[in-house]
This record gives structure tokens, sequence and C-alpha cells, in this order.
């Protein structure tokens, strides 16, 4: 066989190869992407904390869809003291002091669910933090 014939041979498998993952790349879901504000940053303490807490308080359900909620954070830490020590958390809820205003909005398919609020309760520092938490699980 020629060296040429070769040459074109390896051309057009690779040229399959190409169309073949393209394809194929055409097929996969879009990727969810966000926007990162300055002066954000990923609280992933926080975040597999939440994700534990749901998975212990309702291991069979599946999330609800949107709503909005408000609350006395006192109120709502306070609930947390019974399982949170499983998660090698020990906060302190006396300082859990406020108000916030929540929203929850359900997943779809490709995006996660995502949670609004603002202040929250850090239970991993025991601190009322007066900023915005967005929580974004699957």
């Amino acid at each position: 066989m020629k060296r040429s014939h070769i040459i074109t041979g390896l051309l057009v498998a690779l040229a399959i190869i190409a169309a073949c993952s393209k394809e194929e790349e055409a097929n996969e879901p879009e990727a969810f992407a966000f926007i990162t504000y300055p002066g954000a940053r990923y609280l992933g303490q926080i975040t597999e904390a939440t994700r534990q807490a749901h998975k212990a308080i309702k291991p069979n359900e599946e999330p609800p869809p949107a709503y909005y909620l408000a609350g006395v954070l006192a109120t709502d830490e306070n609930s947390l003291v019974s399982f949170v020590p499983k998660f090698g958390l020990k906060p302190d809820i006396t300082t859990a002091v406020g108000t916030y205003k929540a929203a929850d909005i359900a997943p779809r398919p490709n995006r996660p669910r995502v949670t609004v609020q603002r202040p929250y309760f850090d239970v991993t520092t025991s601190q009322v933090v007066n900023r915005s938490i967005i929580l974004m699980s699957r």
C-alpha cells in the first residue's frame, strides 16, 4: 500500500471520529452556569450541612416546588439542636437572633434546587451573617 493511501485513510478515520464526538456532545445536557459576584465565596461546609439536614429530616421525600418563607432564626435553628451534633457540629444556637426571608426554588432537569436566604445563621461558626446565602443542590 502506498504511503499516501495510509495517510488518507488515517485522515478519513480522524474526521469520522471528530464528527461522532461532536454529535455526542450535542446530545449531552447543557451545563448549568451562574455568575459569581465579587466578594461571593463558596461555603462548602454550610452546603454539606444543609444537604445532610434535608436527608435527615425527609430522607424519602422529593423537594417541594418553589415557595417563599420567613421566620425567626432562633426558632428555626432551635429545631436543629437534636441532630446537628451527628454531623460533628456544635453550634451556639443562642447567637441566632433576628428574622429572615427566603425563597426556595425547585430543581428542573439540568438545573439545581436553589434556596436564597437573608440573613442566615452559619451553624459552622455560630454567627448570624447579614448577607444572602444561595444554596444550590441536586
